[in-house]
């Protein structure tokens, strides 16, 4: 799944109308305390989110656990926030991130530990079926999840999807350091370009320091 986020609640109440304008189908509206979000599918069945980040002062957290919740979204609220700018819509905003993604895992346990101990994320949340994993104390970056049945097989090279993903360090050192804990747990892949881990599951990440 490939999550988008926006900065202000009005470009994002704006996405809502445009897309119901559109008559595009909806899987889903939820409130997760940290964030809103909409749920659906691009043409070739990937799922996506489209979010507004609340303000980080605002994040619910308890014994320093990021509380993310699913509740019902305030559609009202957000298509007010929407109309506030009556422009027409025409499609997100350049200024649009991809805020995090989501990973389907065969194994949640030995997901966590790669991408905790190996690349050196923080886990912000924990559920049975669930890992939240972030930098920089960010909410998520990754949300790896077994929804596809505990020891679930990978997708066929025939279904259309994510083939892998980038991943910026803050500087060489950080990269050498990363590549020295990669190496020792077996995680390296050969490369032509840069340097490359698979993680359990065979989803490859580009690893590079950033500019």
């Amino acid at each position: 799944m490939w999550p988008f986020w926006f900065r202000t609640v009005g470009p994002w109440g704006r996405a809502l109308l445009g897309l119901r304008h559109t008559g595009y189908p909806l899987r889903g509206m939820s409130d997760h305390a940290v964030s809103e979000s909409l749920y659906l599918d691009d043409p070739d069945g990937n799922g996506l989110e489209i979010y507004a980040d609340r303000p980080r002062s605002r994040w619910p957290i308890r014994d320093g656990i990021i509380q993310m919740t699913v509740e019902p979204l305030d559609v009202a609220g957000v298509m007010a926030a929407g109309r506030e700018r009556p422009e027409p819509w025409s499609g997100l905003p350049g200024t649009t991130t991809v805020g995090h993604v989501h990973f389907t895992v065969s194994h949640l346990e030995r997901a966590v530990t790669f991408y905790r101990d190996v690349i050196g994320f923080d886990v912000m949340m924990r559920i049975p079926s669930l890992a939240a994993v972030s930098a920089g104390g960010y909410h998520h970056h990754l949300n790896l999840n077994t929804w596809a049945g505990e020891g679930a097989p990978p997708d066929s090279d025939r279904v259309a999807g994510l083939s892998g993903w980038e991943l910026l360090v803050p500087d060489s050192r950080a990269l050498g350091a990363l590549a020295e804990r990669m190496e020792t747990a077996g995680a390296r892949a050969p490369s032509l370009k840069g340097m490359t881990a698979r993680d359990p599951d065979g989803i490859r990440v580009e690893l590079a320091a950033a500019p």
